[in-house]
């Protein structure tokens, strides 16, 4: 208290001066809190709390800022382990009978040791009949750190262990996210009433001490390679990874044409010998390969281990999928997208993924990455791409048939060297499901695709050309035009398809990409009526409104029309003077299609707003 006061408030007081006149004292008084905090802290045995290392509650009184006395009460629970996630045990732990109890403790055998979080099950053959989850990492010199597993005997049924049988024991390395076998060895301690024993024994107990002696099994991967070019990787680390030893079953059988890494490397034969200019295949790295028919390439070593990162360096990189499985693109390729990096993906068909623009987004094109297989990832910056050693199972599956009938491009197998014609505007033409559009450079086909309803619900489509090959003409040859064809079903016709470039060139360059609008060119189409017409825009990049100028007035029911880059149509109007102007306000940023239509002919310009 103050003066007597308890509460908060205004206090006046009416004083006597020393000369007798009065004086008037007020009094402001604030009351500082007083704190009673209680905590809940769970840790792991082995692990302290303000030093304090078993359950209980602990009070504290401490001092606050405003000199207050406040008091803290924390009830510390030490946590032990608990059963088991990964291991099942084959009785019910509310039913078992005649117990084992197993205490373990650790052995550092080959620098292994078991950790906090791993788990631990004893087997009599294949019946798993007890386990646990580390609490804590297992230290030798610490008693309290022993891990306690009970095991149930068989009451009849295979539900428990049969005395007599050899104990078991296996681990689930919660790091790698693997199961390993162990070994048991006795323990020797002063602990000389404990029974020490590798068999079952109903009722008893037993203290050992077990160390990992896993020694990872080899494993062989077979990698399907078809005729012509393949980007491969593995999920085994080789045995030998020198790059001659890895293909030398190909080079016997002579079905290897050559390897190359990303820097242009190579492994192939030159004369009569086989150079190796790559030196050992590397873990993180895919690889081109080209062979003379389809065939397996098959790799032996020890599982890659996991999680990795892989760097990759502004540019294009080939990089491996080392993942043992098959999982949505997306999800791995997330994080460099993230990092606002990623320019393009492309697989070993020139499949990619990309951004379409606002409306689209980021395209997943591959679908699924898979083992076996490499990538190249093109990016702006050095970054890293993480590899998790678990991911969510893909829900993606295989898609209509892709496969023409009509069109037959020129290459055989993948193709190489891609280039991706990314197309807008299906739906502004007369294209249906079951159409062609294939790419050509002067005569030759270097890529053909058949038209889903996939690609007509989203309004899109990704044409993907290969190059040729150094030793023939087989696709295109960079810097040459870039001209499409369409092949009706229904009318069973061929026609030149016109495009009206939004972002790229209308030429061939590897591993680039173009996006353009689809307009169907038909036989007798006269462009004249465009062709004398001077069409302006500005501003552009346009922020509340843009205008279209026209050097002359066009002919009757000319239109302009405004489309989102999906083809979606936001405005249209006949063209009434030689200026128009389109009112933008209500549109979020992004990339938008202006399409004049005069007569016949059809010109498409981009818009962009800010």
């Amino acid at each position: 208290s103050y003066q007597g006061w308890t509460s908060a408030g205004e206090y006046q007081r009416v004083l006597q001066t020393i000369s007798g006149g009065d004086s008037i004292v007020t009094t402001y008084l604030q009351l500082n809190p007083v704190y009673n905090i209680t905590e809940n802290i769970h840790i792991q045995i082995g692990e302290n709390y303000l030093g304090w290392t078993t359950s209980g509650q602990y009070t504290r009184t401490l001092e606050t800022v405003l000199g207050c006395d406040s008091t803290v009460t924390t009830n510390l629970q030490v946590e032990v382990a608990t059963s088991s996630n990964h291991f099942q045990t084959v009785w019910d732990s509310e039913n078992g009978q005649n117990h084992m109890t197993i205490c373990i403790a650790d052995a550092l055998i080959e620098g292994v040791q078991l950790e906090k979080g791993d788990e631990i099950a004893i087997f009599d053959n294949d019946l798993c009949v007890g386990s646990v989850i580390l609490s804590a990492s297992i230290d030798i010199n610490d008693e309290s750190t022993y891990a306690f597993i009970t095991a149930s005997q068989a009451n009849g049924d295979l539900n428990g262990f049969t005395e007599g049988h050899e104990i078991i024991y296996r681990v689930w390395d919660s790091s790698e996210q693997v199961e390993k076998n162990i070994n048991q060895v006795t323990y020797n301690s002063d602990l000389s009433e404990w029974i020490t024993s590798g068999n079952f024994v109903g009722g008893g107990t037993s203290v050992v001490e077990i160390g990992y002696v896993y020694v990872e099994p080899t494993i062989v991967q077979s990698i399907n390679l078809d005729k012509g070019w393949n980007i491969f990787s593995s999920t085994v680390v080789p045995e030998n990874a020198d790059m001659s030893v890895v293909q030398v079953v190909l080079t016997n059988n002579d079905v290897l044409f050559k390897v190359q890494d990303e820097a242009g490397n190579s492994f192939e034969r030159i004369k009569k010998d086989w150079i190796n200019n790559i030196g050992n295949m590397e873990e993180s790295e895919g690889y081109k390969i080209r062979v003379k028919s389809s065939c397996t390439l098959q790799i032996t070593g020890k599982q890659v281990r996991l999680p990795m990162n892989i760097n990759v360096k502004a540019g294009s990189n080939l990089i491996s999928f080392p993942y043992n499985g098959s999982v949505d693109a997306m999800q791995v390729i997330q994080p460099l997208i993230d990092a606002g990096i990623l320019e393009k993906v492309q697989d070993e068909k020139g499949n990619s993924i990309e951004y379409w623009g606002t409306t689209i987004g980021w395209l997943n094109g591959i679908g699924n990455l898979n083992s076996g297989e490499g990538y190249l990832v093109q990016v702006t910056e050095n970054g890293v791409l993480p590899i998790s050693n678990i991911y969510q199972k893909s829900a993606l599956v295989n898609g209509e048939s892709r496969e023409t009938v009509y069109f037959r491009p020129d290459f055989e197998g993948n193709g190489s060297n891609h280039m991706n014609i990314n197309l807008f505007g299906l739906n502004q033409t007369d294209l249906k499901v079951g159409d062609e559009i294939a790419a050509y450079d002067g005569d030759i086909c270097v890529g053909a695709i058949k038209l889903t309803s996939k690609d007509l619900n989203k309004n899109a489509v990704s044409i993907i050309a290969s190059a040729s090959d150094a030793d023939q003409v087989n696709g295109f040859i960079e810097n040459n035009d870039v001209v499409l064809k369409y092949w009706s079903d229904d009318s069973k016709s061929e026609i030149e398809l016109s495009l009206s470039v939004l972002e790229g060139n209308l030429i061939y360059n590897k591993y680039e990409s173009m996006f353009a609008m689809l307009n169907k060119k038909m036989p007798g189409i006269d462009d004249n009526g465009l062709n004398s017409l001077e069409i302006d825009m500005y501003p552009n990049p346009a922020i509340n409104n843009v205008t279209i100028s026209f050097s002359d007035l066009p002919e009757i029911r000319s239109k302009i029309i405004l489309m989102d880059m999906n083809g979606k149509q936001l405005q249209s109007r006949e063209v009434q003077s030689t200026r128009e102007v389109f009112d933008l306000q209500s549109y979020p940023t992004g990339v938008y299609l202006v399409k004049t239509i005069v007569g016949d002919a059809i010109k498409v310009n981009k818009l962009i707003k800010n």
